[in-house]
């Protein structure tokens, strides 16, 4: 038996501290019902999942992305600012990269908003390109 191991391992689990799911709450409503219910959205997410989308070094990050890139935010999103979304379009060195600010939308609502701007992004850019 480690000791080193044993020693942090055991505080952590009588304090129930360990990695679980992080919940995101959506409005209650029959559309987010429905995508919940036919596997269409997800509210739990690791925390392996937040450190992987929220970098601590995104401008070393930023250099390894080597996709097609669509970035879309809602001009009325509460967490977060226009500003930061075009900060990330412009380090993005890849191509095709496009950033759709959606009016009227904000964090939640624009995940119905945003659906025909998606499926006409991945047509033009993703189903119509050549095959390596």
């Amino acid at each position: 038996v480690n000791g080193w191991g044993l020693a942090a391992f055991l505080p952590a689990a009588y304090l129930d501290l360990h990695p679980r799911a992080i919940e995101v709450v959506l409005p209650n409503d029959s559309l987010v019902t429905k995508a919940l219910q036919e596997n269409l959205l997800t509210t739990n997410y690791s925390f392996q999942f937040f450190l992987a989308s929220f970098p601590f070094q995104p401008k070393r990050t930023f250099r390894h992305v080597n996709f097609p890139v669509l970035l879309l935010m809602g001009k009325e999103d509460e967490l977060l600012k226009t500003c930061d979304a075009k900060y990330t379009y412009e380090r993005i060195k890849s191509k095709p990269k496009d950033l759709y600010l959606l009016s009227e939308t904000n964090h939640i609502n624009i995940i119905w908003h945003s659906a025909s701007a998606i499926a006409d992004w991945l047509n033009q850019n993703i189903a119509n390109s050549e095959k390596p």
